[in-house]
């Protein structure tokens, strides 16, 4: 160690402490045994590399994984707007696309017809 490191250490019992916490956890690591991933941990992984190359491309493994993340997500939204266009409706007392949407016969008229 440099002069300046042994000062230091000489000078501050913190540092001491500190430099043999270190030292016992570098031999308490050095004598542990090496950690494992598993049981067929490398055939895991090699197969799921060959899932992978069997896709046409990256891209498309994207766009499948937020397919099936938000499919779920997409349908209780759908269910949640169509029971809110029936519950609109049944207070209405009409089947009509405005009671739907509870908006005035008129607006809906106007929406269907004016070009955006």
């Amino acid at each position: 160690m440099g002069e300046s490191v042994n000062k230091a250490l000489s000078d501050s019992q913190e540092l001491r402490a500190e430099k043999d916490r270190l030292i016992a956890m570098r031999n308490t690591l050095a004598a542990g045994s090496p950690g494992t991933f598993g049981a067929r941990f490398a055939e895991r992984v090699i197969e799921r590399i060959h899932a992978l190359d069997d896709l046409e491309s990256s891209r498309e493994f994207f766009f499948q994984s937020l397919y099936r993340l938000f499919r779920p997500i997409a349908c209780a939204a759908a269910t949640a707007a169509l029971a809110i266009m029936t519950l609109n409706m049944l207070e209405r007392g009409e089947v009509s696309l405005a009671a739907a949407f509870a908006l005035p016969q008129e607006e809906i008229g106007t929406i269907l017809e004016e070009p955006p």
